[in-house]
């Protein structure tokens, strides 16, 4: 055989990997249940087959690098309910994943496949939005919070403390501006949810399974995630860069962090798998905020807004004692 042979016949066994992959990513889609909430014009199949193309265009150039902790570990590490031991000293050392104003998202792995962190460039119209709409929210005093000076405010749905699901005092106390500026914002929620879409199903479907038992004037805040936390005004020397882990949020859930301002700093410290990401206006960055300790480092210059969804376990557990009392007890 030929070298030019050769050549060809792997470029096709090449191709014909690459198309039964995709095959299966689209049965995996479908078979799923993510896309039980769109309508599609046509055939469900193939709108999702363009979905999946553009999502596989957009990740071409996917980075991809490798945890040294696995999500099993992390998962493991929480139960122990104490946070890992920070050493300044060693953060200097640890890989600073920079922004880029090109289209690369980058994943953070671990050594089974499991995405524990995303990064990826949101749409410019999306932070002008949040730049315009922020007189929206209701003006309120700054007091001092446990991670520093600066304006702090949920809007969500969860069960905390409660048997039944209830809408966050905040977002009743500066209704209906709250959902004035929820509803502006939905074109940047929509966009995240649907790379959660597409990034997880599975979680997604669970985010939205919740919908079932909702009362009819209640929602889900931010897209697919049950609450969303602004944080506003963040300043030099008005922030603590404290450690923690979102100990109410769902264990198997992703944090969306989108920052917007002019600031330096503020990057996002990742400190089991040891690596920081920066972050810039016009990123986002879905983390496992529920399992793995982080923080943000001190603003430097500037001043820097963010945007924090996330979904509570309790939404959950809710939902459960609702199945149970509908007589279902298989479904998750």
């Amino acid at each position: 055989m030929s070298q030019s042979a050769g050549s060809s016949s792997s470029a096709r066994s090449i191709l014909k990997q690459q198309m039964e992959a995709t095959s299966q990513r689209l049965d995996h889609l479908i078979q799923s249940g993510a896309f039980k909430d769109h309508h599609f014009s046509r055939k469900p199949r193939h709108g999702i087959q363009r979905y999946l193309n553009m999502w596989e265009k957009r990740n071409e150039h996917l980075q991809i690098m490798t945890s040294n902790v696995s999500y099993l570990d992390l998962k493991q590490l929480k139960k122990s309910r104490n946070l890992p031991y920070q050493n300044d000293d060693n953060l200097a050392s640890y890989p600073v994943i920079p922004s880029t104003v090109f289209d690369h998202p980058h994943a953070l792995k671990d050594h089974h496949g499991m995405i524990l962190a995303y990064r990826f460039r949101v749409l410019t119209e999306h932070i002008t939005t949040l730049e315009e709409s922020q007189p929206l929210l209701p003006a309120r005093p700054i007091l001092p919070n446990a991670r520093g000076n600066f304006l702090h405010r949920h809007y969500a749905i969860w069960a905390d403390y409660s048997k039944t699901i209830l809408q966050s005092s905040e977002y009743r106390r500066n209704h209906p501006q709250s959902q004035q500026w929820l509803q502006t914002n939905q074109p940047l929620f929509k966009y995240l949810s649907n790379t959660l879409r597409m990034l997880d199903p599975e979680m997604y479907v669970k985010f939205t399974s919740v919908d079932r038992y909702l009362p009819p004037d209640f929602q889900r805040m931010a897209g697919a995630w049950h609450g969303v936390a602004i944080n506003e005004n963040m300043q030099p020397n008005a922030t603590r860069a404290e450690t923690h882990i979102d100990w109410q949020d769902y264990y198997r859930a992703y944090n969306a962090v989108v920052p917007w301002g002019t600031f330096t700093g503020g990057h996002v410290v990742l400190w089991q798998p040891k690596v920081v990401y920066e972050l810039r206006p016009g990123d986002c960055l879905f983390f496992m905020g529920g399992i793995m300790a982080h923080q943000i480092s001190p603003v430097t210059s500037g001043v820097r807004n963010s945007l924090d969804l996330f979904t509570h376990k309790s939404s959950f557990d809710w939902k459960k004692r609702e199945d149970r009392a509908n007589g279902i007890v298989h479904e998750y």
